[in-house]
């Protein structure tokens, strides 16, 4: 472990860090922090899968954080975070949101109870094109692949001629024949996969389907219309994250607005609620996705960039959320600590911080 790794842990034991959040909180600084989560998983599931979104975090895990969240924040609905920024006020203590992307099946099955344990406020953001499995996201194809090919399929999908070459060069010398082998194959396809275009990426991912038959029932299902009012009836509310997931900052402004309104009316006609916030597909927006989005029905914006929200200072299209770091409950809650520390630290110390939590920090 590093010096700066055990100074923290030193500084966690000795009760420094609870010392200073208790203060923090009497003296009611008054800012609110929303958290991202992808999938919940059961226990031990998530070792027997590819990693990365696929993998997601244990129900084990996941309560450990929302009970700590509860802890030292008050539950605040996207409804009610859209009031205050409209009031241009801060809420009565420093409050929390809980968020997930892409409406996985398991968000109902495992995260929900959990939440409602902890009267913890939520918000699930859908990409409606996907409701139900009717279209899959990329990212869920090609694990579904990588977890079904045999060694002779991997061999010819990685011979394929009409292979995008990027794609094509990032196969060179992958394998398959195990898991943690699985896992590093998709580690280093996935960044070129994402990078790529529409057509190269699609191209890529039915020619892989072609030798591999995708399984009738992918291992990440998405919610469908009756479960996502049922997740509304537990008091969790619904937001949008496009029609069909792309990458904003890459399509044209006439498709970036069909993205939006079709995504807005979709839920509005299904949920019968007028969806309030909205979350960047893969945290991607520039001034022009900003300037759309003010310009259509959702009041509010959620970004992956870190950081917390001041009610009275923060852009209402540039929300900051936050990926909480795996590993022991002290890792949170200096997290957390760091989080309302951050605007008194140096860049380069907050970098180091970073990558002794894994969290992008600036």
């Amino acid at each position: 472990m590093s010096i700066l790794g055990n100074c923290l842990s030193i500084a966690y034991y000795l009760g420094f860090i609870h010392a200073f959040l208790e203060i923090e909180q009497l003296l009611g600084m008054r800012r609110i922090l929303v958290v991202t989560f992808h999938r919940v998983v059961e226990d031990g599931a998530a070792s027997q899968l590819i990693t990365g979104v696929s993998q997601g975090t244990s129900s084990a895990e996941f309560e450990v954080r929302i009970r700590l969240l509860t802890r030292w924040f008050t539950p605040i609905s996207v409804a009610e975070l859209d009031q205050t920024m409209a009031n241009a006020r801060s809420p009565a203590r420093d409050s929390c949101l809980v968020t997930f992307d892409d409406a996985y099946s398991e968000t109902l099955s495992i995260a929900a109870p959990i939440l409602a344990k902890y009267k913890a406020a939520a918000c699930v953001f859908v990409a409606t094109a996907y409701v139900a499995n009717q279209n899959r996201f990329w990212f869920v194809r090609v694990p579904d692949v990588l977890q079904q090919a045999t060694v002779e399929q991997w061999h010819r999908i990685s011979q394929d001629p009409h292979l995008p070459t990027q794609f094509a060069k990032a196969l060179e010398h992958t394998s398959i024949e195990s898991l943690q082998a699985r896992r590093e194959t998709w580690r280093r396809i996935a960044p070129v996969l994402d990078s790529a275009t529409e057509n190269e990426r699609t191209n890529a991912i039915e020619i892989m389907e072609s030798i591999v038959t995708p399984p009738q029932t992918p291992y990440l299902s998405i919610l469908d219309w009756e479960q996502l009012r049922q997740m509304q009836e537990t008091g969790i509310e619904i937001g949008g994250h496009s029609h069909f997931h792309p990458k904003l900052t890459t399509v044209e402004t006439p498709r970036l607005e069909s993205e939006l309104s079709e995504c807005w009316t979709l839920l509005r006609e299904q949920l019968n609620t007028a969806p309030t916030g909205f979350a960047y597909p893969s945290g991607d927006y520039d001034d022009r996705v900003r300037s759309c989005l003010e310009s259509s029905a959702f009041r509010l914006a959620f970004t992956t960039r870190f950081g917390l929200i001041h009610s009275s200072k923060t852009d209402r299209y540039e929300l900051p959320r936050v990926y909480l770091p795996d590993g022991p409950p002290k890792n949170i809650l200096i997290t957390i600590a760091v989080l309302k520390l951050s605007k008194y630290m140096p860049r380069t110390f907050l970098k180091r911080l970073g990558k002794y939590l894994g969290q992008r920090l600036v």
